[in-house]
């Protein structure tokens, strides 16, 4: 692989997507005042430190601001463009800078959104397929960049349809002597670029937009990476994402969601579906399995405990195959456990959550994080 190009054509995308997302930016001053509302429009600005713990980061940290602002007279219940930034550290020396722009043109026909991020983070890997052994576990170093921009027309009524960008400069840098990714027959275990450009589908009529009581979400996004896109890898990833929220009386919600990716061609293994993590199928470290399709479901019944307080129970399956045709009942694993919400922001209903889950053969893992899994 022509490695020395990678960096070049990274900072090329970064470049060019903070120019679009600086262009998109109203063009009225921001006050220093962290929030200002005048005649022609409004403007706020927040900046906060978190703290979150996964099994994947153990005890993580960090700071992040938000820059928020809507058009002038726009209806305040709708969303606001947006503009995040956040830096993380965490306590398996992990390091993780992010950028997550959201923005609406004026008349609100248009939703430019995106994701910007860097990562140096040690990981795991025990192979690729359904039912790797414990004992295959690597730990590996590998840093890359990640690119994401999504430009969606708003059609009707929660429906948006567009183009989809996707680009990740992979780097490993320690891996094991000996071991799975060291011999190099595992597609990416070198690293490399993969680039690509898709279309995606997006239904939305979720109320409110966090912590959903009621609607659906329904996304579907297919890219494709090739070679003449400067990519090193040749494949194609399609993503399914469908949800519902369901009102049990006034204050139970069923959440339901069925998740899935399937690929085609030579797949880097950084690239293919992963199971397990903060969202879906939790108790299994995320990546714990991979292969080149997955399919996962899960369900989640959340009612109320005391005050701003409120339980969870959910419970899932998942599995990855390396074809469609070799999905088996017997391959889907399963996903349980409790969870415990406090609504801290009762206007937005955003949630501070803890999740025990677990799984089978003694994987379990708990999450403290802001917002519900999905």
């Amino acid at each position: 692989m022509s490695r020395h190009r990678h960096p070049a054509l990274f900072l090329l995308a970064v470049l060019t997507v903070l120019s679009w997302a600086g262009a998109a930016f109203p063009s009225a001053d921001v006050p220093n005042a962290t929030d200002v509302a005048d005649s022609t429009a409004t403007h706020k600005l927040d900046a906060y430190p978190y703290v979150f713990f996964t099994p994947e980061t153990k005890i993580a940290f960090g700071g992040g601001g938000t820059y928020t602002w809507r058009y002038a007279g726009e209806d305040p219940d709708l969303a606001p463009n947006s503009f995040m930034a956040a830096i993380t550290f965490t306590q398996r020396k992990q390091m993780i800078i992010a950028f997550t722009p959201e923005i609406y043109t004026k008349n609100r026909k248009w939703l430019l959104n995106g994701y910007l991020g860097y990562y140096h983070y040690p990981d795991k890997f025990w192979g690729i397929g359904n039912d790797t052994p414990d004992a295959a576990e690597e730990d590996f170093e590998p840093r890359y960049g990640v690119l994401e921009a999504y430009s969606q027309r708003v059609i009707k009524g929660g429906l948006m349809a567009g183009l989809a960008a996707y680009l990740m400069d992979y780097q490993t840098y320690e891996v094991p002597p000996g071991g799975t990714l060291d011999g190099g027959d595992v597609p990416g275990s070198k690293g490399g670029l993969a680039s690509g450009l898709g279309l995606m589908v997006t239904y939305d009529t979720r109320h409110p937009r966090f912590s959903a009581h009621r609607g659906n979400y329904l996304q579907v996004k297919s890219l494709m990476f090739r070679k003449a896109l400067g990519s090193d890898y040749h494949f194609t990833r399609t993503t399914i994402d469908l949800r519902h929220y369901k009102p049990l009386g006034n204050t139970v919600v069923l959440a339901m969601q069925g998740y899935a990716q399937f690929t085609r061609g030579i797949v880097p293994f950084y690239m293919m579906p992963l199971l397990g993590g903060k969202y879906a199928m939790r108790g299994y470290f995320y990546g714990r399995f991979r292969d080149n399709e997955m399919i996962t479901g899960q369900a989640e019944l959340r009612y109320p405990l005391w005050k701003r307080f409120r339980g969870v129970a959910f419970a899932g399956a998942g599995s990855v195959a390396p074809s469609m045709d070799q999905f088996t009942w017997n391959g889907f694993k399963p996903s349980m456990g409790l969870g415990l919400r406090y609504i801290f922001d009762v206007k937005e209903n955003i949630i501070l959550r803890m999740d025990f889950g677990f799984g089978e053969n003694g994987n379990n893992g708990l999450y403290i994080m802001i917002n519900e899994a999905f």
